[in-house]
């Protein structure tokens, strides 16, 4: 018989009661570097069309030149996570993802700060390739301290748990960004991309903070990691 969502749901409570001490100063990364991405997902379009074209109005041609260089932004921090992604995450299980994933986040961190200031709107991709790169230990090196944080026997049950951990930084932000960008940012999109840039650096100190586990078992650490994306 599989068990009912009762069972379920008390098997989650209990692993979320369990919890490794690690675990859960990573959740704080998490909700740090996720609060973060969410801004600079809502707010770059919006930021180009303010720094580069000097127009927020949604019906101006700048602003609709600032939707498709969007594209052409985004789509070039990806280009260069899926060319560092694979290796960046064997590097990190063999020198250690502690330092490899703040050092990562830092890079996203220093390039948002750049990224508003910008005028030239070819500069733009000099400063995204530290999201991009941010981008790929976010989608890789930290499950690859997660596996190694809980029991092999619940380790289904801890990868939903993450999932959540990823999920809830993102409805927090959407409840509460909306007041922070009025009231303290100046409805200001460029203010919200320095407001990102700060969430990671957070997110990169933070690391400090955890005890990196050892690996304990012989297993592909992110073979099991949660599929997420913007």
């Amino acid at each position: 018989k599989k068990p009912g969502v009762g069972a379920t749901l008390r098997e989650i409570w209990d692993a979320i009661v369990e919890m490794p001490v690690e675990l859960r100063k990573l959740g704080l990364v998490y909700l740090f570097q996720w609060y973060a991405m969410m801004c600079y997902w809502q707010y770059v379009t919006l930021s180009m069309a303010k720094s580069i074209w000097g127009t927020t109005d949604a019906h101006s041609e700048g602003f609709k030149e600032a939707v498709g260089w969007t594209g052409l932004i985004n789509g070039w921090y990806n280009i260069v996570t899926f060319l560092i992604a694979f290796s960046l995450v064997a590097f990190a299980r063999r020198r250690g993802a502690k330092f490899v994933h703040m050092a990562c986040l830092l890079l996203a961190s220093a390039g948002l700060l750049i990224f508003p200031h910008l005028t030239n709107k070819y500069l733009l991709f000099i400063p995204i390739i530290g999201l991009g790169i941010a981008w790929a230990s976010i989608m890789g090196v930290p499950y690859i301290m997660a596996v190694r944080m809980v029991p092999s026997t619940r380790l289904g049950v801890y990868m939903g748990i993450i999932n959540m951990m990823i999920v809830i930084p993102m409805l927090i932000q959407s409840v509460t960004f909306g007041w922070i960008y009025t009231h303290l940012l100046g409805d200001n999109p460029g203010n919200a991309i320095l407001f990102s840039a700060a969430f990671l650096a957070i997110a990169a100190l933070l690391m400090l903070w955890l005890k990196e586990p050892r690996a304990v078992r012989d297993v592909d650490d992110v073979g099991a990691m949660p599929m997420g994306g913007h």
